[in-house]
Formats: structure tokens, C-alpha cells, sequence
């Protein structure tokens, strides 16, 4: 009886758990503090034992879309698809959404039959979420883009029918913030460059991405 009348705040707290919003912040703030403090050292240590494996050599650039993209792929993989599919199918979807994701984050680089089962997992669970989230990635540009929006939508729609729910992620930031993101080190982009424009991102990128998440929410 004890544990029937818990379980809802259980269940709260599993939630909070396995929705990673505020490590998210914190993560992406810690970053834009240390390279605006000129500490680029402490910068890459927040990437030690993440999928940027190439952490140790980023420079400043590098290290702040690394932050920014972090910032879009996990709303879009740990927040967007575990709402989602929680509201559909109850607890057990979160579990197999944070599942999958880790799966997808230690094997998808792989080119083994585990590492491709992982990715085609992982696809799945998140095309639709991922479309979703574009659109509230092109209602959050009303308070960014100066205007801009409709152009904005007009590029990222055409580009939810061809690329994977993390490119995907981050064509909607890098065309709202006007710069670029991907390339060769990034574990997202396919090593493809994606955006309009330099990818010299700055501290005040992140701080804009820190904006979008919180409006996305």
C-alpha cells in the first residue's frame, strides 16, 4: 500500500531522471564560461569520456559548437523523444528511448551488425521525434531571427525529408544562429559541414542555444 501511494512520485522521479534538462545547461554553460574566461583546458575536460573523442586538440571553435550541438541533439534524442513516446506508451518507452540512445552512443560509430542495429534503432525511435522538434525549433526563431522566420522554415522543411534525426537537430540551430556545424569532428553531422554560414561559433552562440532550449521547453 506504501508503495502504491509512492509510486506516482516514483515515477516523477525517474522521469527527472532520465530527462536530462538541467545537466544539459549546466554542461553548455561551463563551457561558455571557461572559453570566455580564456580557459580553454577546463572547456575540454567537460568532453573527457563523451562521443568527442578528439576533445584534447579542439580549439575554441570547435569546443563552443561541440557545447551547441550537444545542446540540440539532446533535446531532440532525450527530451523530444522520451516526452513523446512517454506520453504514448507510458514508463517503459523512456527506459527503451535512454536505452537505444546509449546503445546508439557506444556502438553507432561501429561498422559492426551491433553498431548498424544500433543506428537503425536509434533512427527509428527518432525520425518522428525529430521532425517535431523541427517545428518547435522554427516557432522558437520567432524570438531569435529578427523576422526571419518564414525564410528559416522555407530552408528547414525541404531538409526533414532527407537528413538523419541528428543532422537534422543541427540544421535547425545552425540556420536559426546563422553559422555552421558538423564537419569533420563532429559525431552527429556525418561529417558534413551544416548551416549557411562560418563555423567560428563564439560563447554568444551558446548563450543564444542556452535561449532556444529554454523557449523549446
Amino acid at each position: 500500500a506504501v508503495f502504491a501511494a509512492s509510486s506516482p512520485f516514483m515515477e516523477i522521479v525517474v522521469i527527472a531522471l532520465l530527462l536530462p534538462v538541467r545537466p544539459t545547461i549546466d554542461m553548455a554553460q561551463a563551457v561558455s564560461r571557461h572559453l570566455s574566461s580564456g580557459n580553454i583546458g577546463g572547456a575540454r575536460e567537460i568532453f573527457f569520456g563523451t562521443l568527442w573523442r578528439h576533445h584534447a586538440v579542439m580549439d575554441e571553435h570547435a569546443l563552443a559548437r561541440a557545447a551547441i550541438e550537444t545542446v540540440a541533439v539532446r533535446f531532440m534524442e532525450r527530451i523530444m523523444s522520451g516526452v513523446l513516446w512517454y506520453m504514448v506508451f507510458g514508463l517503459p518507452a523512456l527506459f527503451i528511448v535512454y536505452i537505444v540512445t546509449l546503445l546508439n552512443d557506444t556502438l553507432g560509430a561501429s561498422g559492426g551488425p551491433f553498431g548498424v542495429a544500433s543506428r537503425q534503432a536509434y533512427n527509428a525511435l527518432s525520425w518522428l521525434p525529430s521532425r517535431l522538434a523541427s517545428g518547435l525549433w522554427i516557432v522558437a526563431a520567432l524570438f531569435v531571427t529578427e523576422g526571419k522566420v518564414k525564410e528559416t522554415a522555407a530552408i528547414l522543411w525541404p531538409l526533414m525529408a532527407s537528413l538523419s534525426p541528428q543532422a537534422l537537430s543541427l540544421a535547425c540551430i545552425a540556420y536559426i544562429q546563422n553559422i555552421s556545424l558538423g564537419g569533420p569532428g563532429s559525431p552527429y553531422g556525418g561529417g558534413a559541414w551544416i548551416g549557411p554560414a562560418s563555423p567560428k561559433a563564439m560563447p554568444s552562440h551558446i548563450k543564444k542555444a542556452l535561449y532556444l532550449y529554454a523557449v523549446l521547453h
